[in-house]
Order: C-alpha cells, then sequence, then structure tokens
C-alpha cells in the first residue's frame, strides 16, 4: 500500500514538473555576446539592416516548454550577430501569453538590427592656402608656380633663397 502511494507521488510530482518546465537557456555565441540591445535608437554612425527575431519555449498549454526573457534575449542576439550586427533596437517584446486556444509558452523578442558604419564621415574640405603674390619671388618669399625666383635667388623648399653671399668677405 505504501509503495502504491510513492508511486502515485512520484508521477504526480512528474506531471506536475511536465506543466511547469520551463526551456534551457539559450547559450550565447562569441558573436552574440558582443551585441547591445536596447529599446531606443542606435548612436549615430549605425546603419540598418534587418529586422531580427528571437524566441525561446515552445508548444501550448501543459505540453510545451516555458521560454523567458533571457532565453529570448540570448536567441535574439545571436540572429543578430549572425547578420553581422553589433547592435539591436528591440520593437517587440511578448512574454508567454494567453489565447482562446491555449497558454503560449513561447517568449518572443523582435527588433531592427544594426551595425556600426565602416564609412567614416567625409571631412571638411580644407581650403587652398591664399598666396600673396606681392611677396613671390623675392627673398625669403614663396617661389613663383614654375618653381623659379627673382634674379640672384633659388627656389629651395618652396622658399626663394640667395645661395651666395649678399656681400664679399671682408679682408
Amino acid at each position: 500500500m505504501k509503495l502504491g502511494r510513492v508511486i502515485g507521488i512520484a508521477l504526480l510530482t512528474a506531471a506536475l514538473t511536465a506543466c511547469f518546465a520551463t526551456a534551457n537557456v539559450t547559450e550565447l555565441t562569441e558573436g552574440g555576446q558582443k551585441v547591445r540591445t536596447s529599446e531606443k535608437e542606435p548612436p549615430a554612425g549605425y546603419v540598418e539592416l534587418e529586422k531580427v527575431t528571437g524566441t525561446h519555449g515552445k508548444g501550448c498549454g501543459r505540453m510545451g516548454v516555458s521560454g523567458t526573457h533571457e532565453g529570448a534575449l540570448n536567441a535574439l542576439k545571436n540572429a543578430a550577430a549572425e547578420l553581422g550586427a553589433d547592435f539591436v533596437r528591440i520593437d517587440e517584446d511578448e512574454p508567454p501569453h494567453h489565447t482562446p486556444q491555449c497558454f503560449i509558452n513561447e517568449y518572443k523578442l523582435s527588433g531592427m538590427a544594426f551595425r556600426l558604419s565602416d564609412e567614416a564621415p567625409a571631412p571638411a574640405p580644407t581650403p587652398a592656402p591664399t598666396r600673396d603674390v606681392t611677396k613671390m619671388g623675392i627673398e625669403r618669399g614663396e617661389c613663383y608656380p614654375n618653381n623659379t625666383c627673382n634674379e640672384g635667388l633659388t627656389c629651395a623648399s618652396g622658399l626663394c633663397v640667395r645661395l651666395e653671399p649678399a656681400e664679399p668677405p671682408s679682408p
């Protein structure tokens, strides 16, 4: 008689455990560990890739396995990493819920995947330096565009210089 009662309790425990079973949490991949998530827009410099979804848990009612937010988040990050994304803006957060047909055990997160753009913003063009043409060709002034200077001067490194002494050395 006692054995029958023990078996009955064991079967009841197994049945209740099956009714309230929770799915094992999805492990993050190496790429998934690098994906950041937020309900806000990504920082500047990110480009939109495509919609991505992560689910955890399955089934309907007592025959299913209940999903968790953590499991769905890990699945979402792993899926984003496979696209080359490093950021997801979460748009939908749907926990397990009742429907007229059954209790849906699946936890679902969806959002838009983004990656940091490879393109750096183009630098502003540097204006060409203005030249003072009145000082071109003279000593210590810029050389003329054809790399020449006034008589007696030589163009060296873009400047007009005198290579000979201006006055002969004194005796």
